[in-house]
């Protein structure tokens, strides 16, 4: 059975993600550039003073995070933190599902940040 060749997306087919790797994990570097040009940890020091004028940043992240979101958590606290932005990161025991249990420690750091 032939395989059929698949048309990648294009910038202009809209809802589909443009995926910055060919099959064999090579970076395509015109649609990486794209990806790094949206990465908060790339983009914190151009939006530092809104970033600083912010009442309260919190970040959390399980420490199994399925899709190492608890790496991309600490880079972004090291980032502020290098920048000398206030925040608040907790790394907890857990994964991406079944965080029901976090979102009275998140509503209290809204209540705080209200305050």
């Amino acid at each position: 059975m032939a395989q059929r060749a698949r048309t990648p997306p294009t910038p202009t087919g809209r809802g589909k993600p443009l995926i910055p790797f060919d099959s064999v994990g090579r970076p395509i570097e015109e649609v990486w550039s794209q990806w790094l040009a949206l990465d908060p940890v790339r983009m914190a020091k151009s939006h530092a003073d809104a970033l600083m004028s912010r009442r309260r940043i919190y970040l959390d992240a399980g420490c199994h995070d399925e899709f190492f979101l608890d790496l991309a958590a600490k880079a972004f606290s090291d980032e502020l933190g290098r920048l000398g932005i206030e925040h608040s990161l907790e790394l907890f025991e857990g994964n991406h599902d079944g965080v029901d249990r976090r979102i009275p420690a998140a509503i209290a750091e809204l209540i705080n940040a209200l305050h």
